[in-house]
């Protein structure tokens, strides 16, 4: 039987031969060897080599039929397969018919068809295909089978990757444009896509070209089957260089955006808000979400006038530009400024798609503007009042100097009597006090102003200080005006507070001053009560009063009620201003409660350094009161004749001549040589600058050999630093020059407790 059907199979006709499929472990073939062939098959196409397996099916060049894949798929479920195909060796169409035995022999029998004409038709369609392929400008084409040969390469493909048609063509597409990592992959989805007959999905991928260098391209396969079953595969690839290199610029724009250090948004074309970079979100105080499909007037304060919201509008729905500022409003209800440049987004048609609004904050400037605004406002009013001042100061200044000069003349001309002579020097007297308040109040508003002023703490009896107070301007009232005396607390009657009593008797000088001016009927009433742990000073009048838009004003240096030439009040417009400064120093503020013809009230609180009913005024000095005598040693360290005698004329008259003995040395060695013979010193006036040995070194050596003698220094030196140094050398207290006699009399009784001849009235036992 064997015999039998071998000699049939010799005999046909048609064309037949047979393989024998190597299955894998996988039950799918891996190849397809050579078994046998009949004579007419060998006749016809040539006696295929025992050795090539399925290679035999390649008959010449031209043919590229894929055996493999006809082969496989009876594995697929088939056990009959039938295809025609051309073979251009032979010039033939055939049917070929491929059956699957049970032993896994593949038989395949070949029948010629006479059907040139289809097969003419399908290569012309072949060629109109390539054709069309040819001619598509950019998109790069390549046509190969299933074992990857290039047999179509068009020019956009030479233009892509670098390499000619007649290079490319009959090389594997792998060696060509596949980079080393992806070509295991790239050979295995080839051999599913031929197997399949399917293309794969587009990928973006980077394939080499001829210099190597790697191109971005979109690369799409499809499949395309001829009639007579041959299945060739078309890789279509677009350069992705342009749309790269654009999306890198939106990727730059786009974090352009997110970057900047202004606030951007864009909404549609009715203000709906599509979009807003991190910037708007750290000024408005909204999230993203809060603001992303709402409407710009989320954004609106109120303090813009709709027609300026008319005019924005309007511009930028003509396609124009629209630039200026408004006032928004954030989250948390906080208004703040933006100069804004809004602009229209156009489509390609040239049609408006949205808008886009570039905003910078500019609130800072805005207050930084203002700032300078009014600036330029306090200037101009400060140069207004330094005018007004230097005026009224020279007024100040040149009334009291004409009264001294023209009274001391009149006083020393023949004629004048006694009477008249004593009344001329009193007006001399009270006018160079004048004066000297004057010069006082420049010094004083110069320290205020670099911060030169400082204050030292010594203790005083509150009820003592406020009558000598009393005792100052009992006498200055005009008219009826009634001074009250000094009101204070009962738990301060007795009570001894620390703070620097010149400064606050400075403060409270100038306050009653102001009083004084201002009150041409009633009275005035000053005092002092606890409040808490502060003392509480006031200054109550029942004078021309002043309205509340004032009441900063009257603090400034050189302003006044009444600027203009025709003032009723005098003063140099210090007054208040160096109080004011002065409680500000030590912790406190004048605070006023006014109205305009009833009169003012001025107060503070100053909390005391130190507070209580046992400190005495001797505490805090290193001196020790003489013991009570007839006769009481004074030494004036003083180098100028004029004022040595000034000092001892006051001394002798003030306490008598018999009281005081004063001794005087003309330098520092002599003051200290002096103290060091005679242990009976009672107090020393030390002038700062003499000859030799200055009076702060000569204090310094006397205090060693005398520690227990009081040390007045006096100086013409009005700086506090200059004080401190003083007292720092060891001198018990100080007094300026020009000296006044009752402060001396005071330091005097204060430091060998003695009256003065004259009376109490004329010291201040503070």
């Amino acid at each position: 039987m064997q015999d039998l059907y071998k000699n049939i199979f010799n005999c046909s006709p048609h064309p037949c031969i047979c393989h024998k499929a190597v299955v894998g472990d996988d039950g799918h073939p891996a190849e397809f060897l050579f078994e046998a062939s009949n004579e007419a098959f060998n006749g016809l196409f040539g006696t295929p080599s025992e050795k090539s397996g399925c290679q035999i099916m390649k008959f010449d060049d031209k043919d590229d039929f894929d055996w493999f894949s006809v082969f496989t798929s009876l594995w697929h479920g088939d056990k009959e397969i039938c295809v025609e195909h051309y073979f251009p060796g032979i010039d033939r169409v055939m049917h070929i018919s491929n059956y699957r035995t049970d032993d896994n022999i593949i038989v395949t029998w070949f029948h010629s068809l006479d059907k040139q004409a289809r097969v003419n038709c399908s290569f012309r369609e072949s060629r109109q295909l390539a054709l069309l392929l040819e001619s598509m400008p950019g998109i790069a084409v390549q046509g190969y089978g299933s074992d990857r040969i290039v047999h179509f390469w068009n020019k956009a493909s030479e233009e892509m990757y670098g390499y000619s048609a007649n290079e490319a063509i009959g090389k594997d597409i792998v060696d060509l444009i596949i980079p080393a990592n992806m070509r295991m992959e790239v050979i295995d989805d080839i051999d599913k896509m031929i197997r399949k007959g399917e293309g794969g999905t587009a990928e973006l991928l980077h394939l080499r070209h001829k210099d190597g260098t790697f191109k971005p391209v979109l690369s799409h396969h499809a499949v395309i089957e001829y009639p007579t079953g041959y299945k060739q595969l078309f890789c279509i690839d677009v350069d992705m260089l342009p749309y790269e290199k654009a999306d890198e610029d939106i990727r730059k724009l786009s974090s352009a955006i997110k970057q900047s250090p202004v606030s951007i948004v864009i909404t549609d074309t009715s203000g709906i808000i599509e979009y807003v970079n991190p910037v708007f979100c750290e000024l408005t105080g909204y999230q993203r979400e809060e603001v992303i499909g709402k409407n710009t007037r989320v954004l609106k304060s109120g303090l813009v006038s709709s027609e300026d919201y008319s005019e924005l509008w309007e511009t930028i729905k003509n396609g124009q530009i629209w630039k200026g500022e408004l006032i928004n409003r954030k989250k948390n209800g906080e208004h703040y400024f933006e100069s804004v440049t809004v602009a229209p987004i156009v489509d390609s048609n040239g049609d408006i798609t949205h808008f886009v609004g570039v905003k910078q904050d500019i609130t800072e400037k805005k207050k930084f503007e203002q700032d300078l605004i009014d600036a330029r406002e306090k200037a101009r009013e400060s140069d207004l009042l330094k005018a007004a001042f230097l005026q009224n100061m020279s007024h100040e200044i040149r009334t009291p100097m004409n009264a001294i000069l023209g009274f001391s003349e009149l006083a020393k001309m023949p004629g004048t009597t006694d009477e008249k002579r004593d009344g001329f020097l009193s007006i001399v007297i009270e006018s160079t006090h004048r004066l000297l308040g004057v010069v006082d109040d420049i010094v004083d508003i110069s320290r205020l102003e670099t911060g030169n002023l400082m204050l030292k703490s010594n203790p005083i009896r509150l009820k003592a200080f406020m009558l000598g107070l009393y005792e100052i301007f009992k006498n200055h009232t005009y008219g009826d005006v009634v001074l009250e005396m000094p009101t204070v607390d009962g738990s301060l009657q007795a009570a001894t507070v620390s703070f620097d009593s010149v400064r606050m008797k400075q403060i409270l000088e100038k306050l009653l001053s102001n009083a004084v001016k201002f009150t041409k009927r009633g009275e005035i009433k000053f005092g002092c009560h606890k409040i808490g742990g502060a003392v509480r000073f006031f200054v109550e009048d029942t004078g021309i009063g002043i309205s509340p838009d004032m009441y900063n004003l009257i603090f400034q240096p050189f302003y006044q009620l009444d600027m203009g030439a025709t003032r009723a009040f005098g003063g140099n417009g210090l007054g208040l201003t160096i109080a004011s400064r002065i409680v500000e120093k030590m912790g406190g503020q004048i605070h006023i409660d006014s109205k305009p013809g009833q009169g003012s009230v001025f107060y503070f609180d100053i909390w005391p350094d130190k507070s209580d009913f046992d400190i005495g005024f001797g505490d805090s000095h290193s001196f020790k009161f003489p013991e009570k005598r007839e006769v009481y040693n004074i030494l004036v360290a003083e180098d100028d004749e004029v004022n040595f005698i000034l000092l001892r004329e006051i001394l002798k008259r003030e306490f008598g001549e018999g009281a005081l003995d004063v001794v005087r040395a003309s330098t520092g060695n002599q003051a200290i040589e002096i103290c060091r013979e005679r242990a009976n010193i009672d107090l020393i006036l030390m002038d700062v600058k003499m000859p030799d040995v200055d009076g702060i070194t000569a204090t310094r050596q006397i205090k060693s050999v005398c520690p227990g003698v009081p040390i007045i220094a006096q100086t013409a030196l009005a700086m506090s630093s200059d004080r401190d140094r003083m007292l720092a050398a060891g001198c018990d207290d100080y007094i300026t020059k020009p000296i006044r006699r009752g402060l001396l009399v005071d330091l005097i009784y204060r430091y060998l407790r003695i009256k003065s001849s004259a009376g109490d009235a004329n010291h201040h036992p503070y």
